[in-house]
């Protein structure tokens, strides 16, 4: 699974790492490629969202298994999740469980690229439960996902 490396080590032979795990207490960062996420058990389900139309499965490792890959840390940590385009959004812990949110790496059974808010986009199944359908899990909802830190208390 991925690299772990000091920051420092950073180099040209991390080109093919879509996603940069950060854990702010060990200060080890862990470099994960499409395959190691793909490689990480696979949780789908289907849901409906206020940016694609219509019903689509969305497939992807749970948030939490992920973030297990970053070594020990705090559960009630809070967590950054940054895009592409440099967004962010600090998550809470109440908003990550075991199963729910996913990193969804694909859409109807395909990956999608950065033009369709992939690579990896933070995922809740919307249409299973109320408690889903909050301006907070629409927030933690990032797309185009490029790293992911787990802040200091």
């Amino acid at each position: 699974m991925g690299l772990f490396l000091p920051a420092s080590s950073f180099s040209a032979a991390t080109e093919n790492y879509i996603l940069t795990l950060r854990n702010s207490a060990t200060a080890i960062e862990t470099y994960l490629t499409y395959q190691d996420i793909e490689a990480l058990e696979q949780v789908s389900f289907e849901t409906s969202t206020h940016w694609n139309d219509g019903i689509m499965t969305y497939t992807g490792p749970s948030l939490a298994s992920v973030l297990a890959l970053a070594g020990p840390y705090d559960k009630s940590a809070r967590i950054k999740i940054t895009a592409a385009n440099d967004y962010s959004h600090i998550a809470t812990p109440d908003l990550i469980s075991k199963t729910y949110p996913i990193l969804a790496n694909k859409i109807n059974g395909e990956p999608f690229s950065l033009r369709e808010k992939g690579p990896l986009w933070v995922m809740y199944p919307f249409d299973r439960h109320a408690k889903f359908k909050t301006e907070s899990h629409f927030s933690a909802s990032v797309w185009q996902v490029v790293e992911i830190e787990i802040l200091p208390k």
